[in-house]
């Protein structure tokens, strides 16, 4: 039986960590395979997807860090294939030591829209010269993230490679129809930086409100252009009509409440708010430079809800009738199947026993 460890950084709140809390849990409740014994390995055990982490799926060995190289050519020496979720110079290391077979899985975080620091610098240098002459499969999570990577860092045809695009993971089930009310309610779900573009999400909010004066504007989540943009807000006509919620955790009531997601990132390695929008039954829309996002329209017919610019955007909200919904529910119900974590686990087990 092959043996496959799933190495993690930590379980504190994230993308990444998410993502893999549900495949834990999926495997947990759904034994997908019978030849292969999958465990997960936090370098760092804490946070609460590690706490909530089914027990039975952890390897129970410790590290004292990082770059605890005996500790981690122990744990190593178990196991056929080393999964990485994320970049770790040693661990990887240890990995090709050990004589491992090595997958990596590439999220997109390629630091748009700011600095590198120094620290930054030397682990790209090290990723781009030396680490990834090691890898045996990479793992993208779009075709735009697959493309951005390779020309990056010059990466080597010869490496295997597949994109395996996120999956939603909402707990319960949501109730989805078309809403016919006095007002409607804009939304914007993520972090609050400059790669989510929410000077965008501020000018298309701003021409929905000139043509609907009933419209509110909910944004959740928090980051370090947060306070930027709530002044754009509350400078604006908008003024009070827009609410910062910050960050939250039932991501399914946030949906419940609004009417639209407007999703304005550019350059998005993949875009799972996006994808948990559309599943929640939510109108969603992105713009035509969004990146991974747009793989998702696109893979199910639904490039009518992708946008050239901010008019266009505000004209399909402020427009959208019982038609678009239509259109809609047909696309949500492909997107449903084609992005579900049951698909996503069948093309990684491929994976899993090509390597």
């Amino acid at each position: 039986m092959k043996k496959i460890l799933v190495v993690i950084t930590s379980g504190e709140i994230g993308g990444i960590e998410k993502l893999n809390y549900s495949l834990g849990k999926y495997f947990s409740e759904n034994k997908p395979f019978t030849d292969l014994e999958i465990k997960f390995f936090f370098l760092n055990k804490r946070g609460v997807f590690y706490e909530k982490f089914p027990k039975s799926l952890l390897e129970d060995k410790s590290v004292r860090g990082k770059d605890d190289f005996f500790s981690l050519f122990k744990i190593f020496k178990k196991y056929d294939v080393i999964h990485f979720q994320s970049f770790m110079p040693t661990a990887f290391f240890v990995a090709k030591i050990v004589g491992r077979k090595i997958i990596y899985t590439e999220h997109g975080n390629f630091s748009f829209f700011r600095k590198l620091k120094f620290k930054e610098k030397i682990k790209r240098f090290i990723m781009r010269h030396i680490a990834f002459r090691l890898v045996d499969f990479v793992i993208f999570n779009s075709e735009f993230s697959m493309g951005v990577f390779c020309e990056m860092y010059h990466f080597s045809k010869e490496v295997k490679r597949v994109v395996i695009h996120n999956f939603y993971h909402l707990e319960g089930d949501v109730k989805c129809e078309f809403k016919r009310k006095n007002y409607i309610k804009i939304g914007f779900i993520g972090r609050v930086v400059r790669q989510k573009r929410l000077d965008r999400f501020f000018n298309v909010s701003l021409k929905i409100f000139k043509k609907r004066g009933d419209a509110r504007f909910l944004i959740a989540g928090d980051g370090p252009e947060r306070e930027k943009i709530k002044e754009l807000f509350i400078n604006s006509p908008i003024g009070e009509n827009a609410k910062f919620l910050g960050f939250i955790e039932n991501i399914e009531e946030f949906f419940g409440e609004i009417d639209f997601l407007l999703f304005t990132s550019e350059k998005e390695p993949f875009g799972i708010s996006a994808l948990e929008g559309i599943v929640s039954g939510v109108p969603t829309f992105a713009f035509r430079d969004g990146g991974g996002v747009v793989e998702i329209f696109n893979e199910c017919n639904g490039m009518v809800f992708v946008c050239e610019d901010e008019e266009e955007m505000a004209q399909k909200v402020v427009g959208f009738r019982r038609s678009d919904w239509n259109n809609f529910l047909e696309f949500r119900k492909c997107v449903k199947g084609e992005f579900s974590i049951g698909s996503y686990v069948e093309k990684l087990m491929k994976v899993y026993k090509r390597v």
